[in-house]
């Protein structure tokens, strides 16, 4: 595993999955990244995608600052694989129509660098 660095963050509109272990079922979510750097992403949801089995006050108390969650980052790009990595929350947000939450990855990998390294290089052909 690679060490993370600090960089520019980059438009990434592909799906970002959490999985949240619950034994021995894990709570998936489905959120929409907005942009996606080296070192975290910045995605978000809309509350009504919830279901209502999962309130957004339930889910405030399992997302916290402390614990580690495990993320699926989809490609955009049909040869590339999906990244999963560890990460932790570092901001959320929400109203009552949209979570927004800024994810730190604890680690990186060839996915991810892969990734970050094809966004860029869309980012500069437009």
């Amino acid at each position: 595993m690679q060490q993370i660095e600090r960089n520019e963050r980059m438009p990434y509109e592909a799906l970002v999955h959490l999985m949240i272990p619950f034994s021995p079922w894990t709570l998936r979510l489905q959120f929409k990244g907005l942009n996606l750097s080296k070192s975290g992403t910045f995605a978000s949801m809309r509350i009504q995608e919830l279901g209502p089995e999962l309130k957004l006050a339930d889910l405030n108390k399992i997302l916290n600052f402390t614990d580690s969650y495990l993320l699926q980052l989809d490609s955009p790009f049909e040869h590339l694989d999906a990244s999963i990595l560890q990460a932790k929350i570092a901001r959320k947000n929400y109203d009552s129509t949209r979570l927004e939450i800024a994810f730190e990855f604890q680690e990186s990998n060839d996915e991810l660098v892969s990734l970050t390294h094809e966004l860029k290089q869309q980012l500069q052909a437009n």
